[in-house]
């Protein structure tokens, strides 16, 4: 069980399931797609809501699926992954769509104070897949080793950060209370927001991510921020 100030990881809870068109059958291809998207609950008809940011936008596209999703009130809104379809095969369309699995990730808000029990923040590599700013989130996929062990995993900013720069400097912190006993790598989807940077400064463009990564070492992501209004 991991620490109760640390952002918890959640295993996938949903199957996602994948559709496919039997061989020698033509027609229009529908296309699977995949997002992190931001689930705000179910609408009055009991279908599913989204909003999704497309690469690089500062707005939201509004996703309502066929049907609805059991979670509870106090977990909203809640970041996602999900797996869709839609009538105009693309992914960033607002509208309808055909929901083929979701799954809750692992997510929480940036920390803005630092704590001495972050002191080991590069104690436990990483493996970063990808890092990207989704509207006012930061989304990652990564590896990690697959542990009940207790762990700190959370984003905070740099004690040395300079707040009244237009560039926020934070720390991906990964430790183990205890080394773990030997196990495997798993993938994790994660996602925290930045909302409460933004509000301390409307100015902010960029956010540099330090972390220690064992993929290619690359230990410093650049993110720039997109322009947008809540």
């Amino acid at each position: 069980m991991m620490r109760k100030s640390i952002l918890f990881l959640f295993a996938m809870l949903t199957v996602l399931l994948a559709g496919c068109r039997p061989e020698g059958v033509d027609g229009d291809v529908e296309y699977v797609f995949t997002r992190i998207a931001t689930f705000t609950g179910n609408d009055g008809s009991g279908r599913a809501r989204f909003e999704v940011y497309p690469p690089g936008s500062a707005q939201a596209v509004s996703l309502v699926a066929q049907s609805g999703l059991d979670l509870e009130a106090d977990h909203l809104p809640a970041r996602l992954y999900i797996r869709y379809e839609n009538s105009s095969n693309d992914p960033d369309a607002d509208g309808p769509i055909t929901l083929l699995g979701a799954a809750l990730i692992s997510q929480g808000e940036v920390e803005t104070k630092w704590s001495d029990k972050y002191s080991s923040w590069n104690s436990d590599e990483v493996y970063l897949y990808s890092m990207s700013v989704s509207g006012p989130y930061i989304d990652m996929r990564l590896g990690l080793p697959a542990s009940e062990s207790p762990r700190y995993f959370t984003l905070v900013v740099d004690p040395d950060d300079a707040s009244d720069s237009d560039e926020a400097t934070l720390i991906l912190v990964h430790s183990f209370e205890a080394a773990p006993e030997p196990t495997f790598d798993r993938t994790y989807y994660a996602s925290f927001s930045i909302k409460s940077l933004l509000a301390r400064n409307p100015d902010l463009r960029r956010i540099k991510v330090t972390l220690n990564n064992s993929n290619l070492r690359r230990d410093l992501i650049t993110l720039e921020l997109p322009r947008y209004e809540e």
